[in-house]
């Protein structure tokens, strides 16, 4: 069952590998817009469903936060000549291409803010990782958990960002910025939380919603539509990545737990 595991995931990213090499090599040549958008829409459905291939939750929910997530994100925003995949430095070859569409990293902006001021390095939170770890396994304690959810994302991520910093020469934007000095839901999602995560709402949901609602309805309900618009797809985003986990039809209370935070904001 392990090896039918592992030679199944190592399909998965093969899959994920052609496919990329298809959009920068052909995809990349089709006009921006709606053509575009067709000739990427079966790869946007291929990597939807690419989870259900693995029955483990770590490797499923890998496969779905860095390709069904980000991936499918970025690939929205690249048929409209927008995001990161249609920056310089992914254009400037094939390997950069793919390794900006398919991993958690994103260029630093040098002029947004960052709060960091408890560093973690990458050794000392895989080695409270494996210490929560047990500590749930023990006591099945909901904190211990949550922090493990907490690291596991920042490690995952942090490797990548990282190992692919190092080998392009590039300083690259950290996956987290110590979400538990967070001093509001706000600050929570929009700044320390999962950057990556917010980043690619802010740019695929957010700004075409407000900038819709703006010419539909004003500027005075147009962020408040956006927050919402992009809280709910973040719920749907987890709804679908539980059921890639457990695989049992969603009761939706992990979506309206997003909703509620939306119309907090």
């Amino acid at each position: 069952m392990e090896s039918q595991e592992v030679q199944n995931f190592f399909k998965a990213w093969g899959i994920v590998l052609a496919s990329l090499i298809y959009c920068y090599l052909i995809a990349s040549k089709i006009p921006k817009g709606l053509f575009r958008f067709l000739s990427l829409l079966p790869i946007i459905s291929l990597y939807t469903i690419l989870p259900l291939s693995l029955s483990r939750p770590l490797s499923s929910v890998l496969l779905s936060g860095f390709i069904t997530w980000l991936a499918n994100f970025k690939l929205i925003l690249y048929c409209f000549n927008r995001g990161p995949l249609s920056e310089p430095e992914p254009q400037k070859s094939l390997i950069r291409f793919i390794l900006f569409a398919a991993l958690p990293i994103k260029i630093k902006d040098k002029n947004a803010p960052f709060h960091r001021v408890l560093p973690l390095n990458l050794w000392s939170k895989t080695l409270l990782f494996a210490l929560l770890d047990w500590v749930h396994l023990h006591t099945k304690s909901l904190l211990a958990f949550c922090c493990m959810l907490y690291l596991f994302i920042d490690v995952a991520f942090g490797a990548c960002d990282r190992v692919v910093g190092a080998t392009l020469g590039l300083e690259l934007d950290p996956p987290s910025d110590e979400p538990y000095l967070s001093t509001s839901l706000q600050d929570f999602w929009g700044k320390r939380w999962n950057r990556m995560m917010s980043d690619a709402l802010r740019r695929t949901i957010y700004m075409p919603v407000k900038s819709t609602a703006s010419n539909l309805g004003g500027k005075r309900w147009a962020h408040v539509a956006a927050v919402l618009a992009a809280f709910i797809v973040s719920g749907l985003m987890h709804e679908l990545t539980y059921y890639y986990v457990i695989r049992v039809k969603p009761t939706w209370e992990v979506t309206w737990f997003f909703v509620l935070h939306g119309v907090d904001r």
